[in-house]
């Protein structure tokens, strides 16, 4: 059957020639695998630029149970970003959001609060001019939160972590975590930033104690050097 939907696309790999398998998180279906015949073809009709990461789409799939791929009727974009592809900054901040969000979504059904978060969050992220730099801690802590496994003192955050030996138990450490808590996109906080490094390091080991198979992520070094 046909479902039109709004997507996220998480990310995509390469298929023989000319094709891609496209990882998409929909508003009406969840995660879901596409394969896209011919977009890396000169004579293709749609344009590969549809399937980067953090891509906010409208979409028309074909949904046929049990399928491990789908495929797409018709695709086009939900929202253009504007500033996004032209900052340094938000660049490597969305190939960040890109890779922690492939290694935590992974339920094949739809979750209306989080899909919302999610392309909001974007969309926040490509319009505001101040605050960029906080951003993805700001998005981490309100996306394991939305996932269930959110730390919502800092307290609770260092208890977590020292079963790691993570070394988060200083009184700054909290302090900074505490009003990362009540931050909003695009405001800045110079506790929260001075301690910037300590935090994301904090957050994405968070993250790998509660989402399976999380691993290494490989855009974090890049961020660090922001």
């Amino acid at each position: 059957m046909l479902v039109k939907t709004k997507g996220i696309v998480i990310r995509f790999l390469r298929y023989r020639e000319t094709s891609l398998i496209v990882r998409i998180y929909t508003e009406a279906l969840g995660l879901r695998s596409y394969i896209v015949n011919g977009v890396r073809s000169t004579k293709s009709g749609s344009s590969i630029a549809l399937y980067q990461p953090l891509a906010l789409l409208e979409l028309t799939v074909y949904e046929k149970p049990g399928a491990n791929l789908q495929r797409i009727s018709d695709a086009r974009l939900a929202y253009a970003y504007r500033h996004l592809p032209f900052s340094i900054v938000k660049t490597t901040i969305a190939l960040f959001l890109a890779e922690i969000l492939h290694k935590t979504l992974k339920e094949e059904k739809e979750d209306a609060a989080l899909f919302t978060f999610l392309f909001d969050s974007l969309k926040t992220l490509d319009r505001i001019d101040t605050g960029e730099d906080l951003f993805h801690l700001v998005f981490m802590v309100r996306l394991a939160a939305l996932l269930g496994f959110g730390a919502d003192s800092a307290e609770a955050f260092a208890e977590q972590l020292q079963a790691v030996r993570f070394p988060f138990q200083l009184q700054e450490h909290l302090t900074a975590y505490k009003r990362l808590l009540q931050l909003p996109y695009g405001a800045s906080d110079e506790l929260v930033t001075a301690h910037r490094s300590l935090l994301i390091d904090a957050l994405t080991t968070f993250f790998a104690l509660h989402a399976e198979n999380f691993g290494t992520v490989n855009a974090l070094e890049v961020l660090r050097n922001l």
